[in-house]
């Protein structure tokens, strides 16, 4: 990819808030264009990387890049870049038109190239016809939407957003990244979004960085985020996994035996790993299947890891069942199935349990340092 087509870039940033190391070395680019989601716990980082792309914080040491032009020193004013806010910061004395125009108005445009683009946002974030409404007199999502085209009709190369949702109820915040991404895409604007959500990343972004501790642990699209993590922090933090910690017994040509407390499974992976190691196993719970112990023997079922176990406990999440089994090891697993399947499990049923070569994800690292 050529290089300006990237909007940001950021090499070797660290960023130090006297001996604490907020931001620890990390390299990103940012595709034009792109919804881009920093995503992870608090305290990680992502604000902080957030307010260095924005202009509000400089960095200790290292380069950033918007729009191919080194900004590290550049003030916030100066820069092609517009941020919103979670707490939205408008002004509750002005009506929606002028808060839109606030920021053509302190350029000194004219007022009929204001008034054109501000009609002409409001059209976009589907506000027509509230144009003199009151801020108050508007519901959370309409609020929201204001902010956004407050910062979009400056014409930025980059939005930036951090957790502007957060204050929403769940039906509305569920609504919004909808309408979010959508808006995004038929704009065409780079949209570098910060957030600890993991769905709300993952509904809306074309890529994600998960950070942990001021490192960045992965950046992938949401789906290779989720189905192939690369640590074991990123498969805890997205989802829920099973992680178990296994030996290698046997490994080659794209596949590898793990013993796990006295059962072998058989696992297909590009990792290089060496025999007698000691990995990590991550195993979603969706591709864990369940059988019970009398249709195995009716079906003769010669699966590869399949094991005895029992349901020690079930869990009802309205579209979904999440099962807790013990095996005779003493190992639990959960496993997660529709809550509308035909077999419903009870605890204390005997079940087998499988999973194909290709579900578990073999990572080396136990926590989180990167692998």
């Amino acid at each position: 990819m050529a290089q300006d087509d990237f909007d940001v870039r950021l090499t070797d940033i660290t960023k130090r808030f006297g001996d604490a190391v907020a931001v620890d070395n990390i390299s990103l680019s940012v595709r034009r264009g792109e919804f881009f989601s920093l995503l992870g716990p608090s305290g990680c980082g992502k604000t902080t990387t957030l307010r260095m792309i924005a202009g509000f914080e400089h960095p200790t040491s290292g380069e950033l890049r918007i729009r191919d032009r080194v900004v590290n020193n550049v003030p916030a004013f100066k820069r092609e870049t517009n941020l919103v806010f979670q707490q939205l910061a408008l002004f509750p004395h002005m009506d929606v038109f002028d808060n839109v125009a606030f920021g053509l108005q302190i350029k000194k445009l004219g007022k009929q190239e204001i008034r054109t683009r501000v009609m002409r946002m409001l059209d976009v974030v589907q506000l027509e016809g509230f144009d003199r409404r009151r801020v108050g007199q508007l519901s959370g999502g309409q609020q929201q939407r204001v902010a956004i085209a407050r910062s979009l009709v400056n014409e930025p190369a980059v939005l930036l957003l951090d957790e502007p949702l957060g204050a929403l109820d769940l039906k509305l915040r569920l609504q919004m990244q909808l309408e979010l991404k959508a808006l995004q895409q038929r704009l065409g604007t780079t949209f570098i979004y910060v957030t600890h959500d993991q769905s709300e990343a993952l509904t809306m972004s074309d890529r994600i960085a998960v950070m942990n501790r001021g490192k960045v642990e992965q950046v992938d699209a949401g789906r290779e985020i989720y189905l192939r993590p690369k640590t074991a922090f990123v498969a805890r933090f997205i989802g829920e996994t099973n992680l178990i910690r296994g030996i290698v017994r046997s490994c080659g040509s794209g596949e590898a035996v793990i013993e796990i407390q006295g059962l072998s499974l058989r696992i297909r992976t590009s990792l290089p790993l060496n025999e007698r190691e000691e990995v990590d196993v991550s195993i979603r719970p969706e591709t864990l299947q369940l059988q019970s112990r009398a249709e195995d023997a009716t079906h003769h079922n010669g699966a590869a890891n399949a094991f005895p176990a029992r349901v020690t406990g079930v869990t009802f999440f309205g579209s979904t069942l999440r099962y807790q089994m013990t095996l005779p090891s003493g190992l639990v697993v959960d496993a997660q199935r529709l809550a509308g399947d035909a077999t419903i499990f009870a605890v204390g049923d005997e079940v087998i349990v499988s999973v194909r070569p290709d579900g578990p994800v073999v990572l080396r690292d136990a926590d989180g340092a990167g692998a």
